[in-house]
């Protein structure tokens, strides 16, 4: 038995579970100049990783700013 499984399930699966993908045109010229890509790109595609110790830490941090007194 033959199951398709898509490319951004593999990557969810590999811990990669950031995907976007984002038109050069409309993103500001000053983030793109560090870049330095050619006339002919059009799409910038970032892969990256939310990992657990990061969700960890903010769902930790929203937990103690609710448990915290008012100062």
């Amino acid at each position: 038995m033959f199951i398709m499984i898509s490319f951004k399930s593999m990557l969810d699966q590999a811990g990669l579970n950031r995907q976007h993908i984002f038109d050069l045109a409309r993103l500001p010229p000053d983030l793109l100049v560090p870049l330095d890509l050619g006339e002919h790109q059009r799409q910038l595609i970032l892969i990256g990783d939310f990992c657990k110790a990061a969700r960890s830490a903010i769902e930790y941090g929203a937990r103690a700013s609710v448990a915290l007194p008012n100062a």
